[in-house]
């Protein structure tokens, strides 16, 4: 007989504001953003829940935001206190399962499966995770269900605090009258197609035939099906924290839609995350494209690239495809960010012998070990800095 399987979800809502919330309590009186001020077309990157119930979101210029809310307190980005957060969060759950898997923005899954003679019963482990995370500072919505998918839509459910256990053969009845939006792979680019559709909740993407969905939506459209339907096997992925991404990003100083000139932007990120995957020999074989539009909103896509890799054309060449299917709205485009994921080590050098273009990376990459990464750009670069 299978064990049931039992999957806990660890969400903190807007996660690098309520890190600055517990190092800094003062700020849970005021409603602030992060932001870089030094940047003449800055973007608000987080809003504390304070200033999201005024009207802020996440992209949208900082001048606007000031605008909006006069008393905007602006707190400068602070990557290593967020990544002390997280290794904090990581280490409790590590205490119940050594089966973790850490995702960006302060979300983390735990597969807590047969720990019963450890911990008790799984509800009680849960619930115990998440009061650990309180007394860091961090409250979290946290859900307990069979699997991922669940566990991860009982999260955006109940978020920003809360609890949720979904018993084992209730996850389609949980799942059917929330919002089609709640489901994982359902970005802002879908989610406006399948309102276009009348497809509004879980429901509503069930109750059409798998292969109508295909027709209309892609393959990718079955598998989500099966998601809305509860059903995910997906297991819990454990990675080192240190080695799960490498991440690049570019605010532009002009808005732009044109598809050349965000194949030029994409190359330039391409190239930064490259010499960081170079520079720590590793490999990528799977990448996250985000952008941000010009009215605040966001589109996301992935690829899975079957030869791990770390040259810049390679990556470029991998991510392209996504960028013209994420950028499909006829609005421009304020800010590009690339995540590469599944990292391996990487044995393999350019040597001498490589092709020319090898041998120029190669080249580059020494002067920028020695003298630092911005020493040498593409003019490309200068035009949209």
């Amino acid at each position: 007989m299978r064990m049931e399987r039992g999957i806990v979800h660890i969400n903190v809502s807007n996660f690098s504001a309520s890190v600055e919330e517990a190092a800094d309590v003062s700020l849970r009186d005021r409603p602030f953003v992060i932001a870089d001020e030094g940047s003449s077309r800055a973007i608000v990157l987080e809003t504390s829940r304070r200033a999201w119930k005024e009207g802020l979101r996440r992209g949208m210029p900082l001048k606007t935001a000031r605008r909006m809310l006069r008393n905007l307190t602006i707190v400068a980005p602070n990557p290593a206190l967020y990544q002390r957060a997280s290794r904090k969060m990581m280490d409790i759950a590590g205490n119940y399962s050594p089966v973790t898997e850490l995702r960006a923005g302060g979300h983390i899954f735990l597969d807590i499966t047969g720990t019963e003679r450890l911990f008790g019963q799984a509800q009680d482990t849960a619930a115990r995770i998440k009061e650990e995370c309180r007394m860091l500072g961090l409250d979290a919505a946290t859900a307990l269900s069979s699997n991922k998918t669940v566990s991860k839509v009982a999260t955006r459910v109940i978020r920003p605090l809360g609890f949720a256990s979904i018993p084992p053969g209730d996850e389609r009845d949980f799942m059917s009258p929330q919002k089609i939006a709640f489901l994982p792979g359902v970005g802002d680019v879908l989610h406006e197609r399948m309102t276009a559709f009348g497809i509004y909740t879980m429901n509503d993407l069930t109750d059409i035939e798998a292969a109508q969905l295909c027709r209309v939506f892609g393959r990718q459209s079955i598998r989500l099906r099966e998601r809305a339907l509860g059903i995910d096997d997906e297991p819990v992925q454990i990675e080192p924290f240190n080695r799960r991404t490498v991440s690049a990003e570019l605010v532009l100083s002009q808005d732009t839609g044109d598809p050349d000139d965000l194949s030029t932007v994409l190359s330039i990120i391409c190239e930064e995350a490259g010499f960081s995957l170079r520079s720590s020999a590793l490999r990528a074989s799977a990448l996250r494209l985000d952008v941000i539009f010009s009215d605040g909103l966001t589109a996301n896509g992935s690829a899975v690239i079957r030869r791990p890799v770390n040259s810049d054309p390679d990556l470029h060449a991998a991510a392209l495809p996504v960028l013209r299917r994420i950028a499909a709205r006829r609005v421009r485009i304020r800010q590009l960010k690339l995540h590469l994921s599944r990292l391996t080590d990487s044995f393999f050098q350019l040597s001498l012998f490589d092709e020319p273009q090898g041998k120029l990376m190669t080249a580059i990459d020494r002067i920028r070990t020695a003298n630092g990464h911005h020493i040498i750009k593409r003019a490309s670069r200068l035009l949209w800095e």
